[in-house]
């Protein structure tokens, strides 16, 4: 008589997983949450407000007096420390008007070029960007407004990104590295703050030509899983 093996094969019992296969639609949401997820990872965005002076800003305000007093003392310290600077009053006359320009203090930046020619002058501050950061620090950017070149008629700050118009009380997303503090201000000579917003005007175009491009692929790639899925 023959005796029954004591010894079961288990793996003829268990059940072998599928492979698994998104559907057509769900494909195109995987697809369009990876890009999102990336589209994110690229920058940290932070909203923030502009306002002109203290008095605009405690209207908008109200409860936070205390704090758009702080937020405006930050902004106008950073504003001597980093504004561009012009080695005279006409060269930044030429580029943000009369009456909006002052001398600047001498850092180590200009400390050569106001000894060779004399004093060496900034804008004034001419808005600034309030907010509470996610990171608990407020933001506290300095902002001038040119009134010559490409840049007439918005806000940028000391490096020559474009932050638009002011409209006091609206909210804006920015990009959390652009409110970190700006390197020590440069001098320039006349136009030379003009030639700064072209070029970071031209670098915003091309950033965001890259990222329609990046979209439009994504779209392409969606449409071909649903195609062959199909």
């Amino acid at each position: 008589m023959r005796k029954r093996t004591t010894t079961i094969n288990l793996d003829k019992f268990r059940k072998k997983p599928k492979s698994l296969r998104l559907k057509p639609l769900a494909a195109i949401v995987a697809t369009a949450f990876i890009v999102a997820a990336c589209n994110n990872s690229d920058a940290k965005t932070e909203e923030v407000s502009m306002y002109r002076n203290v008095e605009e800003c405690v209207r908008y305000n109200p409860d936070d007096k205390a704090l758009c007093e702080t937020t405006f003392a930050k902004a106008q310290q950073e504003a001597l420390e980093t504004a561009p600077r012009f080695t005279s009053r006409e060269d930044c006359v030429a580029e943000f008007g009369e009456n909006n320009c002052q001398i600047a203090p001498v850092n180590s930046e200009n400390a050569t070029a106001q000894q060779s020619s004399g004093s060496i002058w900034m804008p004034l501050m001419a808005g600034f960007l309030f907010g509470r950061m996610m990171s608990g620090f407020g933001a506290h950017k300095p902002l001038y407004a040119p009134q010559a070149g490409a840049g007439k008629g918005n806000l940028y700050d000391a490096s020559g990104k474009n932050f638009g118009n002011v409209t006091p009380g609206s909210k804006v997303k920015v990009n959390q590295n652009d409110l970190k503090p700006g390197k020590p201000g440069q001098t320039l000579r006349r136009g030379g703050f003009g030639q700064m917003v072209s070029k970071q005007n031209m670098a915003a175009s091309s950033a965001k030509s890259t990222t329609n491009s990046r979209s439009s692929s994504a779209s392409s790639n969606s449409r071909r899983s649903f195609s062959s899925g199909g």
